[in-house]
């Protein structure tokens, strides 16, 4: 039995070797720090356009089952495992701050620590914040929150019951924002736009143009698996559209509905 669990243990501690041996530091590092529905899988996606970038997804998002003890280790972790030269992620204000209970002052921290050891922040927002949580509520409906180009999708009209949550999903949206900005205002970042550089496809290729010169990288021709979810007359995706409408009118969003 000794000689067994010797064994086994003779075995982890080689892995274990090898895997460290295997760990490379990277010299390019950078976080898409963006909200949902902000168009952040498909900057990811344009980002792994690249032979030479390995983009991650949330990797604090609520899909981690539970809260990272060492936050910094496991960024660290994450980011010399992969085997391309250059690694990013996806981070979201709430990710620290609700789903990993940082408390925004430590969740500036974190993200001001890797800044000061040169990672590099994309930030990426949307004007829009209604088109946004409108987005939302059409995925949670259809249970589908990405469409690929491949795929025949159902553009059936969909029914939303949840027209009351509009308002304080759009109010959530601009704390989100105030807290972003707050956390960003004392370091350097680039700054994306859903409406002005990615929902247009032609202008991909200039984007991200900027985006490989501000990591560092050569430039190379993008393409991406997804398509749009939505169209642009809302009314041809949602069948009850007029009661978002009229749930906006008389109230300071209502200018939205002139976008």
């Amino acid at each position: 039995m000794l000689r067994k669990k010797a064994r086994k243990l003779k075995s982890l501690l080689k892995e274990h070797s090898l895997y460290l041996k295997s760990r490379k530091k990277k010299d390019v590092k950078f976080i898409i720090f963006a909200q949902g529905r902000s168009g952040s899988t498909l900057l990811m996606d344009l980002f792994n356009s690249h032979p030479g970038i390995y983009c991650d997804g949330e990797i604090f998002g609520a899909q981690i089952s539970h809260n990272v003890f060492n936050k910094y280790l496991y960024i660290k972790t994450k980011s010399e495992v992969v085997q391309e030269p250059v690694y990013g992620c996806k981070i979201k204000i709430y990710d620290l701050t609700k789903y990993q209970n940082m408390g925004f002052e430590k969740a500036k921290q974190f993200i001001h620590q890797l800044y000061k050891e040169g990672w590099k922040i994309i930030y990426l927002k949307r004007h829009n914040i209604y088109r946004q949580a409108l987005s939302s509520l059409i995925a949670e409906e259809r249970k589908t929150y990405h469409f690929f180009k491949n795929e025949n999708h159902k553009n059936d009209l969909i029914s939303i019951q949840d027209v009351e949550s509009i308002i304080w999903r759009m109010e959530l949206l601009e704390e989100f924002t105030k807290q972003e900005e707050a956390l960003l205002s004392e370091i350097e970042f680039k700054k994306v736009n859903y409406e002005d550089d990615l929902l247009n496809q032609s202008k991909h290729h200039t984007v991200m143009a900027e985006l490989f010169s501000f990591i560092g990288v050569d430039t190379v021709d993008v393409d991406t698996k997804y398509s749009r979810t939505s169209s642009d007359d809302l009314s041809q995706t949602i069948s009850n559209y007029g009661s978002f409408v009229n749930m906006l009118k008389g109230t300071r969003f209502e200018t939205y509905l002139d976008v």
